[in-house]
């Protein structure tokens, strides 16, 4: 779901926290089988000519077990040095890398809806999804791998936001 689809697109059925430090922590079991829903929802649907083509592409070549590892560890380095009140809102759900690209999934809990003149804009939770990837794209174990951004999706459902985020390697 594209974060910035319309209200009707978006779910407005989230429950509603104050904050999203009011939010319990993040039920894992939760999270991973709503990114599974996503991922079999994202196969199942008639994608764009594009993105089907990208993931082609990207599926084309095996899984490279030593980068999904490294990068996997770097994800887990990263969301682990984030303050406390934050980690516990979070979960990576799976990350896959193959030569030239990766995939990460990852849920956050606690979402917000915020109102803005009686319409619902994009929720407000732990993460920050612009600026989680820009301090991604700092992270010195980042151009030491040859990562760039290469695109990221955002649904939000059930009080999750389910993340998407796709790096391609420079083959550093």
């Amino acid at each position: 779901m594209n974060p910035h689809a319309s209200d009707t697109e978006r779910d407005t059925t989230a429950p509603q926290w104050k904050t999203w430090r009011d939010a319990p922590p993040i039920d894992r079991n939760r999270a991973l089988d709503l990114l599974a829903d996503k991922v079999m929802k994202e196969q199942d649907e008639k994608a764009d000519a594009r993105a089907v083509l990208e993931r082609m592409k990207f599926e084309r070549n095996p899984i490279d077990p030593a980068l999904t590892d490294g990068a996997k560890a770097n994800l887990q380095q990263y969301f682990s040095g984030l303050d406390a009140d934050v980690q516990q809102h979070v979960a990576i759900g799976s990350v896959e890398c193959r030569a030239n690209a990766c995939q990460a999934l990852f849920a956050a809990n606690g979402i917000v809806l915020v109102a803005a003149g009686g319409n619902v804009s994009l929720p407000q939770g732990p993460i920050d999804i612009t600026r989680t990837v820009s301090e991604l794209t700092r992270q010195p174990w980042w151009s030491a791998w040859g990562y760039e951004i290469g695109g990221m999706s955002a649904e939000f459902r059930d009080g999750y936001a389910l993340y998407a985020i796709n790096f391609t390697r420079t083959g550093k």
